[in-house]
């Protein structure tokens, strides 16, 4: 009986185990998405607050002014969705663009740093030392022949 259960869970068990591909959708689409959330809550609210302002009796008029408060909410909510979605997308383009200015300023880097390290060494002197005009100085600071 276990043995059975074993061989009929074993690859749903398998299966499960797999890797999983996220099933997100892109940033552009969640922008239009909640930018179009936001345009049909906000007539929605247009439409509930002239039928509000409409309404004939004071019950009316509070339940239609309810209605409308409440999507007014909902616009301001899809408002802020929107904006977030918004947010990420130019937080993705921003992230692009440092990247991409990363690689670009990576050769000058790379010579900054170089010059660092030439500057940190000591200078080879081709001037005479007090030995005489004819000795040069041999102190070896560099890999220069003539410093040796």
């Amino acid at each position: 009986m276990i043995r059975c259960a074993l061989l009929l869970l074993a690859p749903l068990l398998l299966a499960a185990s797999g890797p999983v591909q996220p099933q997100g959708e892109t940033l552009d689409a969640a922008v239009e998405r909640a930018r179009a959330e936001q345009a049909a809550a906000e007539v929605e609210a247009q439409r509930l607050e002239q039928v509000a302002a409409n309404a004939r009796g004071a019950a009316a008029r509070l339940q239609a002014q309810q209605a409308a408060a409440a999507q007014a909410i909902e616009a301001a909510e899809a408002r802020i969705t929107a904006a977030d979605a918004n947010l990420r997308l130019v937080s993705a383009a921003t992230e692009l663009r440092r990247a991409e200015l990363r690689r670009e300023q990576q050769p000058i880097a790379a010579l900054l740093s170089g010059l660092v390290v030439m500057a940190q060494r000591p200078r080879c002197s081709p001037l005479p030392t007090r030995a005489g005009p004819t000795s040069w100085s041999r102190s070896g600071c560099c890999s220069i022949r003539r410093c040796r």
